[in-house]
């Protein structure tokens, strides 16, 4: 059988495989495009946004504060030795004897119980007046208040008190300190949305969107971090601070004893010369020194108490320094990583309203 090809069926034919050809092109073409994202060029420009440095929190150094001390008086330790020495020199020093001289001018104004108190004065009666655990007698108690308004001349033969730069400045130093707890977690606020006059929907703007919200995720992470290193580090150092000031009491309350000591046996020296004077035959010198030993036990009493309630002071005032510093050091950290934050921030909002432009010159986000 022979069969005809018509001019119209050869027509119907290429029509057909046209039709087949274009049909399997459009399937390609759409199988491609649904890999290729068509905002992709949105977050490369969300990537360009740098990241937070880590922050640098340096601890500060801490200097231990000067705390002086109660000394001796040299003008009383030459006068013991001249007066010890005096059996091989045969006689004190006319610097002695003017010394003597002065102390006498002024206890004569003192009662005649204080007077036969130092008479009596036994190395343990020296010990319990420097014992602030033990209430001075009322006779005792007048001499303290007395000797605050002894002349130059008699409070020169007499303890006193070392002063240094942080004991003679403590009424300056400033102490400026709050316990007070402030949150510098999420100081920045506000839904991106909200940012813009204008509302772009659509895939582009979803897109957009999305790139938006997961950098600026990424460096919120990266700020709290640094704020969490910063609130770390400042409850490390009040807590140091703390401490410090425990360790510096402590140490104090041993100086004070080790001072105490040295008063004592200041004192013990003084009724030591007192007892060679005795012995060759210097009754009226070793009345005298018997005298001064009493001024000199009752005066450290009184110097110790002072310089010790000035220390502690000291170092109070020391820990709520080292408490300002590290609340200061706190809230500039805290200024600094929330201004890179905010500059960050201020870029990707930037970023996002130009994308948002674009979607929006697009055609309504399509």
């Amino acid at each position: 059988m022979k069969t005809t090809i018509t001019r119209f069926s050869r027509r119907l034919v290429l029509f057909s495989g046209m039709l087949m050809i274009s049909a399997l092109l459009w399937n390609c073409d759409t199988q491609d495009l649904e890999f290729i994202d068509p905002y992709e060029f949105v977050n490369d420009d969300f990537d360009e946004i740098p990241d937070l440095s880590p922050v640098e929190d340096e601890d500060p150094e801490i200097v231990e504060p000067e705390v002086g001390a109660v000394q001796e008086s040299a003008e009383t330790k030459s006068l013991v030795t001249d007066v010890l020495n005096a059996g091989a020199t045969g006689g004190i020093s006319p610097e002695s004897e003017e010394k003597l001289q002065t102390l006498q001018s002024y206890t004569q104004q003192l009662p005649a119980s204080v007077s036969q108190q130092a008479q009596n004065l036994t190395p343990a009666d020296i010990s319990d007046i420097l014992d602030p655990a033990k209430a001075l007698n009322s006779d005792l108690d007048q001499l303290k208040e007395s000797l605050k308004s002894a002349p130059a001349e008699v409070k020169a033969l007499l303890p006193t008190i070392q002063f240094t730069t942080d004991l003679e400045g403590l009424d300056n130093m400033a102490a400026d300190y709050s316990n007070q707890q402030q949150s510098v977690f999420n100081t920045l606020s506000g839904s991106p949305i909200e940012t813009f006059m204008q509302t772009v929907s659509g895939p582009c703007a979803e897109a957009a969107y999305d790139a938006y919200d997961t950098r600026l995720q990424e460096l919120t992470e990266q700020r709290d971090a640094n704020f969490f290193t910063i609130e770390s580090n400042y409850a490390r150092r009040v807590d140091e601070a703390d401490a410090r000031l425990a360790e510096r009491q402590n140490a104090q309350a041993e100086r004070l004893e080790t001072i105490r000591t040295e008063m004592i046996d200041a004192t013990n020296d003084i009724l030591a010369a007192a007892e060679e004077a005795e012995s060759h035959g210097e009754t009226q010198i070793a009345e005298q020194l018997r005298e001064l030993a009493l001024l000199y036990a009752v005066d450290a009493r009184t110097a110790l108490s002072e310089w010790n309630s000035l220390v502690l002071e000291l170092l109070d005032v020391k820990m709520e320094q080292e408490k300002a510093q590290a609340l200061e050091i706190r809230e500039d950290k805290t200024a600094e990583v929330t201004a890179e934050f905010a500059a960050a921030k201020a870029q990707a909002d930037a970023l996002l309203q130009e994308a948002l432009n674009d979607c929006h010159n697009q055609g309504s986000g399509n």
